[in-house]
């Protein structure tokens, strides 16, 4: 057994990263030279269609796993925007319960009513989330524009 004191080890050692780094750069160039030119090379025009098709597949496959990734990161934002509007909502709910209490003075209610104002502005600020340039609840605008009318008339109803 070799020992890490041996005098032949440094040179031993030398060698053998000497080697795998010739390795790596010849594999590296290898690699670099496309099976198509290879087979274009050779004179093998039925390998090179095939390796040109296939390589083609590649860089589409490699675009839609980009594209599902894309997706993926498009549907977590949405999910993580959609929680806080629902934290919204919850407490708009709570407040808009609260201000309908009878036994409540003008001033309270008014408290309230400046709350639920703040929370409909989160609401719109949240709905100018943008992710990669595109609104995360541009389809949901009309119908929280008129959620947002509604709501208000029901406050200022109970106001």
């Amino acid at each position: 057994m070799l020992s890490p004191n041996a005098s032949i080890f440094g040179n031993l050692s030398h060698a053998t990263s000497k080697a795998l780094l010739g390795l790596q750069r010849s594999t590296n160039k290898a690699l670099s030279v496309s099976a198509t030119e290879v087979a274009i090379t050779k004179g093998n025009s039925g390998d090179a269609s095939y390796s040109a098709r296939m390589s083609s597949l590649s860089d589409r496959k490699k675009i839609e796993v980009q594209n599902i990734q894309n997706f993926l990161t498009y549907a977590q934002i949405q999910d993580a925007g959609l929680e806080n509007v629902l934290q919204v909502i919850d407490r708009m709910a709570s407040v808009a319960g609260s201000a309908s209490n009878d036994l409540i003075s003008s001033s309270e209610r008014g408290m309230y009513h400046a709350e639920f104002e703040s929370l409909k502005e989160t609401l719109y600020d949240l709905q100018g989330t943008k992710f990669h340039g595109h609104y995360i609840f541009q389809r949901s605008q009309a119908l929280m524009a008129q959620a947002f009318s509604l709501s208000g008339n029901i406050l200022n109803t109970l106001l």
